[in-house]
């Protein structure tokens, strides 16, 4: 497959963090196991909306997150990952999302055509690849705390969110993808990576908004 040829696509996915929370006191907290809400409540742990996006086959993903009761739209998570997460390489050719954000958002469709070029696909059940994506993004959720070992303290989610978007442009810079021993997500990786960063199309004449 020539890169002219390639289609850039994305994975898009939003859930309760099963591994982060808020604390008042001890700010961002991270649990190896997941804590059902009503327990979280409990233990004075608030719980967090992960946002993320993936690039199928390549184990290349960036997230973000919000507290519960202060949910981002979705058109501001998309184009800050689009604009400044270096791993996915800018605006995609497509999105893929599942029945869920498609119910709670029907004007995403015609808000992505605003930026133009980018198509909306709705994954059904049984698109396995679409559900590693979110499982995955889950367990990096965790995977965040495991590269805060100085004992810094994340005091809320806006450090929480830069923490994220340094890891991954670190991963990338680092070329992360290489040090595991699947060659096929290797190559797909680095075709990926290969690929210039694809800016956004804004219709002639007006500043175009999502």
């Amino acid at each position: 497959m020539t890169l002219t040829a390639y289609t850039r696509e994305h994975h898009f996915y939003v859930a309760i963090a099963k591994h982060v929370f808020l604390h008042a006191d001890k700010g961002i907290v991270f649990v190896n196991d997941p804590i059902r809400l009503k327990d979280a409540e409990k233990f004075d742990l608030k719980p967090l909306v992960l946002y993320g996006l993936t690039v199928p086959g390549t184990q290349i993903q960036w997230q973000t997150f919000s507290l519960l009761d202060e949910p981002r739209s979705l058109s501001g998570v998309l184009l800050e990952g689009w604009e400044k997460a270096s791993g996915l390489r800018g605006y995609p050719d497509k999105l893929k999302i599942n029945c869920h954000i498609a119910n709670a958002c029907p004007q995403l469709q015609k808000s992505l055509d605003h930026i133009g070029g980018i198509s909306l696909e709705i994954a059904d059940g049984k698109d396995k690849q679409f559900s590693a994506s979110l499982r995955v993004a889950q367990q990096r959720g965790l995977e965040l705390g495991w590269y805060n070992r100085d004992g810094h303290v994340i005091n809320d989610v806006k450090e929480l969110n830069d923490h994220a978007l340094n890891i991954h442009n670190g991963h990338v810079n680092g070329r992360r993808w290489e040090w595991i021993g699947n060659n096929a997500v290797k190559e797909q990786a680095s075709k990926w990576m290969a690929l210039p960063f694809k800016t956004r199309n804004r219709p002639s004449g007006s500043e175009a908004t999502i």
